[in-house]
């Protein structure tokens, strides 16, 4: 048996020191107390604890980290040697190095991107054997294959054009460099990933397609740039286009073809870098077909672990140190409080299982009541307002809405944003109901063949209408039912805002942004019909008013002519008047010379000797041309929100 580690031992040497401290350092305090009593009253003065179980607790706490010393010096007996083997893809990385790369109609230029993205592909392949190879006029390979990918990083950092020794881009040699890379592998497929905007293709690709599709080998091409393309800039001048023998400046574009015949025929994928397309997990999906390697690795030696066996005995007697050092005065109850704080969750763990289950099993009611009692037993917000979520969806699919809605509120206190955007959404969707509860008092239909297109959504409002236009007007004189429709809109309206903040915080958008849509798709349409609605009741509002049109013959002018105070008068009424003239001469004074104005309707009861219901009737009679139009009482005002949807 050998040691690992064996300098941890030396830590052996203050296992002594610990000891001497533990008897030293209990005598000292002592001392200094017994000079400050007497004798004679130091053993009521002071308090001491049980010597012998103190002693037993500081052996203990001692072999504890003896045997914790020992462990960490790793005991362990040797096996012998033996080697590592790994196992993998092979995966060459071809990359372009022609001039016309350094284009920036990507940014920041063409090679920047395709390091970028070679990165992202040996990260999303930590496993495959990888190598690189460079190619522009002619192709040359750079880095082998290997598992190492740091070293292969190394090589792609620096890395650029000047490593071209001969300008173009030749697409052939590198497909053939490929080629002859990958079959010393030995596999029968392996994986050729092309980095390239194809411009100036040169060399003969029939035969070597022919030949890498026969060789197995799955040919990725990644087209990097734009078909727009961009100014190839020259290296003898920062900044400035190169220019062509005509003196004209030289423009790069992509040219896909050759890179999308690569690679549709030998079974692998064209793709370009411009789009946002996962090209990792698309190159992924096609390495994972190919033929695993094994490879085998550096020599190793093998040896049995034994520090687990005093590192087990050395938790096992702190423990018992622990233990033996504890005054167990007062420990019930602190025993019953963690037996209780152990307990609880575990209760409340089954029994929101058992909640659950009654949710699945539609049995709304036993759920609902049982997420209310865990939300108000339990200590924990968080736990709390899970709890409240059950509660809600309970409630809502028993469709008891004024419930849900309470419930759901309250889980908006918690702290997670996926609880809180769930509550939002709760909320939303219960008063979507509450106000279609409102429209046709029954609940949203989730049948696909009873859900209402516009034309329905039309029919139920307007003849919900009209139902409210036979109410009993208010104090305003509006029908009473339109108080109903103002809150309709303002619950969907609501609904809108909690809907947003379900999008705004929660992953899980689909269910949110569907509702959202539909809910203001109805509340904007519900608002169109208001207005309609409005627009009528005013009409015949003007049609019902008395003394708004021209008069009519012998409905007596209304109150008359405000320039003619007298006229529309009947000759009866004219009588009166002058009866009303001689009983204030008789009574004598002033007012007998002034004009007496027309009495009402009240006094004119009192003289006639008219009761209350005459006088009704008889107004009723006068007024009888009123019942030939639309019996609306007033017009229904919607009250918008300050801010629209």
């Amino acid at each position: 048996m050998t040691l690992q580690s064996p300098y941890w031992l030396l830590m052996l040497l203050i296992i002594p020191l610990l000891g001497l401290s533990w008897i030293l350092i209990p005598q000292m305090r002592r001392s200094r107390w017994h000079s400050f009593t007497s004798p004679r009253l130091s053993h009521h003065l002071l308090k001491t604890g049980n010597l012998f179980t103190r002693r037993i607790s500081a052996i203990l706490l001692l072999i504890a980290l003896i045997f914790m010393i020992a462990g960490l010096a790793r005991p362990q007996i040797k096996q012998g040697l033996g080697e590592e083997t790994s196992t993998g893809k092979n995966v060459l990385f071809a990359l372009d190095l022609s001039r016309s790369m350094r284009v920036n109609d990507v940014k920041p230029d063409r090679l920047s991107k395709a390091k970028v993205l070679l990165y992202e592909l040996m990260d999303s392949m930590p496993n495959e054997r990888v190598g690189l190879i460079g190619f522009g006029g002619d192709a040359y390979s750079y880095a082998p294959l290997t598992i190492d990918h740091a070293a292969v990083r190394e090589v792609i950092e620096q890395i650029d054009e000047q490593w071209m020794p001969q300008g173009g881009t030749n697409l052939a040699n590198a497909v053939e460099l490929g080629i002859e890379t990958l079959k010393k592998t030995g596999q029968k497929t392996n994986a050729l990933v092309i980095l390239s905007d194809g411009e100036k293709h040169e060399g003969e690709m029939n035969s070597i397609i022919n030949a890498a599709a026969h060789a197995g080998i799955y040919i990725v091409t990644i087209g990097i740039g734009t078909e727009d393309g961009g100014f190839v800039p020259d290296p003898n001048s920062a900044g400035l286009p190169m220019l062509s023998a005509n003196g004209k400046e030289v423009i790069s574009r992509l040219m896909p073809q050759f890179l999308i015949q690569l690679a549709t025929e030998t079974n692998g994928r064209y793709i370009a870098a411009n789009r946002t397309i996962n090209i990792p997990e698309v190159v992924q999906s096609i390495v994972q077909d190919l033929d695993n390697y094994q490879i085998k690795g550096r020599s190793k030696e093998i040896a049995t672990e034994f520090f687990q066996w005093l590192v087990l005995p050395a938790i096992i007697v702190l423990f018992a140190s622990i233990i033996f050092a504890t005054r167990w005065r007062g420990i019930g109850a602190t025993a019953l409080l963690l037996v209780t704080l152990h307990s609880s969750p575990t209760a409340s763990a089954n029994q929101a299982a058992e909640a659950l289950k009654l949710l699945d099993s539609k049995n709304y009611s036993g759920s609902l009541e049982m997420y209310r009692r865990l939300a108000n037993d339990s200590m924990l917000p968080e736990r709390r307002a899970t709890f409240r979520l059950g509660e809600g969806l309970s409630a809502y699919r028993a469709e008891q809405f004024k419930d849900a809605r309470n419930a759901f509120s309250r889980a908006l206190t918690a702290k997670s944003s996926e609880t809180r955007a769930a509550a939002h959404l709760g909320v939303a969707n219960t008063l979507f109901q509450m106000g279609w509860i409102i429209l046709t008092e029954k609940s949203y239909p989730q049948a696909s063949d009873e859900l209402p297109d516009s034309n329905r959504f039309d029919t139920i409002v307007r003849e919900r209408l009209s139902t409210l236009r036979m109410s009993e007007l208010s104090a305003d004189g509006n029908p009473q039912g339109l108080g109903v429709l103002r809150g309709l809109v303002t619950d969907w309206a609501d609904a809108v805002r909690h809907y947003d903040s379900s999008l705004a915080i929660g992953r899980d958008k689909e269910e949110a942004s569907s509702n959202r849509e539909l809910t203001m798709r109805y509340l904007l349409r519900l608002k169109e019909l208001l207005e309609e609605e409005q627009e009528t009741m005013q009409q015949a509002m003007q049609q019902a008013m008395p003394g708004q049109g021209p008069p009519r013959e012998g409905d007596g002018g209304g109150e008359g002519d405000e320039e003619n105070p007298g006229k529309g008068k009947s000759n009866k009424e004219k009588q009166g008047d002058g009866d009303g003239d001689q009983r204030e001469d008789k009574r004598g004074g002033d007012r007998s010379k002034k004009e007496d104005p027309e009495p009402n309707d009240s006094k004119k009861g009192q003289s006639t000797g008219e009761t209350p219901e005459e006088r009704a009737g008889r107004i009723l009679k006068e007024n009888s041309d009123l019942e030939k139009g639309p019996l609306t009482s007033g017009k229904g005002e919607l009250s918008g929100p300050e801010k629209d949807w």
